[in-house]
């Protein structure tokens, strides 16, 4: 599966959670990683397994982006 199929995927698996602000596709380190945006930070057994084993044979990256507000709020 492709990288993007992957993430989308991955942000149909997590769309439940709270936490969860986005789901992109970025470079690191000159490769292509998946990346979960998270409002605050996350400890859980399926972020573990995440940062751990990845996705669908893709890095993934676990960011902090705290809480999203509209422009001008």
């Amino acid at each position: 599966m492709d990288i993007f199929a992957a993430a989308q995927a991955l942000q149909d698996r997590l769309r439940g959670y709270a936490w969860l602000t986005a789901v992109a596709v970025g470079g690191l380190d000159d490769k292509e990683v998946i990346f979960v945006y998270t409002k605050h930070a996350v400890r859980n057994k399926e972020v573990d397994e995440l940062k751990a084993n990845g996705w669908m044979g893709h890095d993934v990256k676990i960011r902090r982006v705290g809480q999203t507000t509209p422009a001008g709020v």
